[in-house]
């Protein structure tokens, strides 16, 4: 009775592991998908297609729903704080992260990855960084794979950038063709 049991139990475990790599392989795939099909858009600047991608990001950005970003942040506050006075965590303070240089916090040691980055995180480059931070960075100490939804990104940046004392102006989409 008691093997009855155990390779029951054993079978069913052996389908759950299954069904969870089924999943993240799919789950994989199609995420690869979309990369690939964004990058394909990109390699023409003038293609409308790009144009329509950035402007609806851009539009997304603008109307997005700060409460709903906010919720998002809950994902992050393990490892990063967001109040101008505010001590690092295992990752630098985020408050008025919307326009500072690229691995710059006053009192925070960033990975090589981040440090020799360069420029101001802009809107894009947070929606790019935050879809994939391991690809936008290579070797950075970030262990969170990233926000795949647009839509939740958008409101994530867009929250991210009330919170400093000098937010940004919010992009303005860009007309189509």
């Amino acid at each position: 009775m008691f093997r009855i049991i155990l390779m029951t139990a054993g079978s069913l475990l052996v389908v759950v592991a299954l069904i969870y790599l089924a999943n993240l392989t799919s789950t994989f795939l199609v995420s690869k998908r979309e990369t690939f099909l964004l990058k394909e858009e990109s390699t023409s600047p003038n293609d409308s297609a790009l144009k329509k991608v950035e402007s609806n990001f851009l539009d997304l950005i603008k109307h997005a729903n700060l409460s709903v970003g906010e919720k998002v942040f809950r994902q992050c506050v393990a490892c990063h704080s967001l109040r101008e006075d505010a001590r690092h965590k295992i990752g630098p303070n985020l408050w008025g992260i919307v326009g500072r240089n690229k691995g710059h916090a006053v009192g925070y040691k960033y990975s090589t990855a981040f440090s020799q980055l360069g420029g101001k995180w802009s809107f894009r480059s947070l929606n790019d960084f935050l879809e994939d931070p391991r690809s936008y960075a290579p070797g950075n100490k970030m262990s969170f794979k990233g926000i795949k939804n647009i839509e939740k990104r958008a409101a994530l940046i867009a929250y991210l950038n009330t919170q400093s004392n000098d937010p940004m102006p919010l992009p303005i989409p860009l007309p189509l063709p």
